[in-house]
């Protein structure tokens, strides 16, 4: 069961054949971020990840204004897969819907998430992230809890920053519930005052380095246990106006590192069920 690390490219842009050049160059196995608006361009960025021997995960993000419907949002959603479909996905990473739906719509919108995945032959993995359903954990938890089949992309830094504190140190047995669902993995470090911290490798931040790497070891035993064929991850520290001297990119290549080891490491001795 390989462990497949995905470079992440900067926001707002299309992607460029040396982000391709470099994500290789640098170890990576995949680019993500979300599929080029324009067809030739996503054909392509195609031909490009296809010759670097470079697999896609797809970014999408629907509307984050809570006035919007969730119809739309699914249209929007369904919109946005279809123009992956051309980049050959090994899996869709949505951000989608919203926190302030009540609970009764967010399982309803949540069902039609699996109706397209069942529709498109593709997995859906759900961000768990600020502004969105997946905000918090409980309240994920009581909604994968009534959809076994959903999928998480669990960025466990975001919900750092909604707790503020580091969160899923609370309650080892939520921790292992979510687990079960978790189908790709966010490599960012939060801490209690925000979902990044400003440099994952200086020693004042071990410790909520090393608590994030723990719960990503967790999900990585019950990926284990379900079978699946691969683990993927995606380092995603981003550039921080606050903090100009720290290279996002040399960090994520950093990350991309210390997770190799800790993985080989964590494959000599997975827990058993």
């Amino acid at each position: 069961m390989p462990l497949l690390l995905f470079k992440p490219w900067p926001v707002g842009q299309d992607p460029r054949e040396d982000w391709v050049r470099s994500a290789r160059q640098a170890g990576f196995d995949g680019l993500q971020g979300p599929p080029p608006t324009a067809p030739e361009q996503r054909l392509l960025l195609h031909e490009q990840l296809q010759e670097a021997d470079l697999a896609f995960i797809s970014n999408l993000a629907t509307a984050s204004d809570p006035a919007v419907s969730p119809n739309q949002h699914l249209l929007d959603l369904r919109t946005a897969i279809e123009c992956s479909l051309d980049l050959s996905p090994l899996l869709i990473n949505a951000c989608t819907g919203s926190d302030a739906w009540p609970l009764p719509l967010q399982i309803d919108f949540f069902e039609k998430i699996l109706a397209l995945e069942s529709e498109y032959g593709i997995e859906i993995a759900v961000e768990t992230s600020r502004g969105r359903p997946f905000f918090h954990p409980w309240i994920t938890r009581e909604i994968v809890h009534q959809l076994p089949e959903l999928k998480l992309a669990c960025n466990f830094a975001q919900w750092c920053c909604t707790t503020g504190r580091l969160v899923m140190e609370d309650d080892p047995r939520l921790l292992r519930d979510l687990a079960r669902h978790g189908r790709h993995l966010h490599a960012t470090v939060g801490f209690q005052d925000g979902p990044q911290v400003p440099d994952p490798r200086v020693p004042a931040r071990a410790d909520p380095l090393e608590k994030h790497l723990r719960w990503w070891e967790t999900v990585w035993t019950a990926q284990s246990h379900r079978g699946l064929e691969t683990i993927t991850m995606q380092p995603g520290f981003q550039a921080d106006n606050r903090f100009p001297q720290i290279d996002a990119d040399e960090v994520n290549r950093w990350m991309a590192r210390l997770l190799r080891a800790r993985f080989a490491a964590w494959e000599q001795n997975i827990p058993a069920r």
